[in-house]
């Protein structure tokens, strides 16, 4: 549902609700070993960037820095 309902403000409601539902592996939303790849490195890639952000700090201790 909470699927549906984002589609239909960001994508103007073209949501695919009986394609949501397929379970089979060559459906559009089949995870591998019930994780979706592109978004594990989607995360991966954002924390790294995030981390890269936080420790780049000069002035002072950094956010991160367990040695401050």
């Amino acid at each position: 549902m909470a699927i549906c309902a984002t589609d239909i403000l960001l994508r103007r409601n073209r949501c695919d609700a009986p394609a949501l539902m397929d379970e089979t592996p060559g459906s559009a939303f089949w995870y591998t070993a019930g994780a979706n790849r592109a978004g594990a490195l989607a995360g991966i890639v954002a924390s790294a960037t995030l981390y890269a952000i936080l420790m780049r700090s000069t002035d002072g201790p950094r956010p991160l820095d367990v040695r401050a």
